[in-house]
């Protein structure tokens, strides 16, 4: 399938406010009309300010692929994507004791994925679902962050996700 590096496309949320989380859902296209960047800016920056770590994003999407929830709790955010077939999960967080992130499912070590930013290979974990889907998972992990990407992708859109994953830079109008 083709994809496009996150910038050009647009997509509408709304924000609903609970006592810990922040929660943004994807509401009609035809009722709100906001510029993707911005959205995607205040939602990195929000997982910044509210878990002060330095923030992921995924600079390269596949088409039609768009954030449609996020959640931000005490010590770790998930962002939710779809494009209706797929979804993709990334998770962000503290983990004061990182050999505690282990791995806990049937997933065995597959391929490998070049990250630009890190200059590294990271282990693609894949697994087959009990619905006979296959999900495919990366984590990073740095000092007392943890950085876990996965979802029933292809594998190959999968690998260009992950060499685009990089600090997230906030947009000027100017970029």
């Amino acid at each position: 399938g083709g994809g496009m590096w996150v910038g050009a496309k647009r997509y509408y949320v709304q924000e609903v406010r609970t006592r810990d989380n922040l929660m943004v859902i994807n509401t009609d296209p035809n009722s709100v009309n906001l510029d993707k960047i911005f959205e995607k800016n205040k939602i990195y920056t929000q997982i910044e300010n509210d878990l002060g770590i330095e923030v992921m994003e995924l600079s390269y999407l596949p088409d039609d692929m768009l954030i449609c929830s996020v959640s931000i709790t005490e010590k770790k955010s998930v962002i939710e994507l779809s494009d209706g077939a797929n979804n993709l999960f990334l998770y962000q967080g503290q983990n004061r004791k990182p050999r505690s992130l282990g791995y806990a499912s049937d997933a065995q070590e597959y391929q490998k994925a070049y990250n630009l930013y890190f200059d590294e290979e990271f282990p693609i974990y894949r697994e087959r679902l009990e619905n006979g889907e296959i999900e495919f998972g990366v984590w990073i992990v740095r000092d007392d962050v943890y950085y876990i990407l996965y979802g029933v992708i292809d594998i190959e859109e999968f690998k260009q996700i992950v060499y685009g994953i990089r600090p997230y830079r906030k947009y000027t109008l100017e970029d």
